[in-house]
């Protein structure tokens, strides 16, 4: 009995320094107290619930199910498990949101640049037609016996 009453002190002071830790909005002094708890109890609801109200919704199911696990009527457990479902559902939502969005960018740039691509092409072919057109020109004057002279302008003398 004796072994057991310091162990239950110790966990007890540290679970008070959690809570106290938790209250005064310091999440990391309380996820500390409360991962020190559970490396000396693995199975204290009470730290497994500290660490679910700061965690993630991911890491508040894990340690919600273990709290339901050693304690099925858990009430906080149970209320906690709804908003961790919701939590997780609602992060779900919002980066399938993000990945459409950065996927609908993605598109834009390519049709962007097979825009421009498309463009330059188009751009090339129009100057392949008018040169073209004045090889064609040129062959045409020269077979009708068309000259083309430059006439320089007369001199002007005083």
């Amino acid at each position: 009995m004796n072994d057991t009453t310091p162990h239950a002190n110790t966990i007890s002071v540290m679970l008070e320094k959690a809570q106290s830790a938790l209250k005064a909005g310091d999440k990391k002094e309380a996820r500390t107290w409360a991962e020190k708890i559970l490396a000396t109890a693995p199975e204290n609801v009470d730290a497994h619930l500290i660490l679910a109200a700061i965690g993630s919704p991911k890491e508040s199911l894990r340690h919600l199910t273990r709290v339901l696990e050693l304690d099925p009527q858990n009430k906080k457990a149970r209320n906690g498990m709804r908003w961790a479902i919701a939590q997780a559902k609602l992060e779900k939502e919002q980066d399938k949101q993000t990945s459409s969005k950065e996927d609908t960018q993605k598109i834009k740039v390519k049709a962007s640049s097979t825009a421009q691509k498309n463009k330059k092409e188009e751009s090339a072919k129009t100057y392949r037609y008018l040169g073209n057109l004045t090889v064609h020109r040129d062959r045409h004057r020269r077979i009708a016996g068309i000259q083309l002279v430059r006439i320089a302008p007369p001199e002007v003398r005083f």
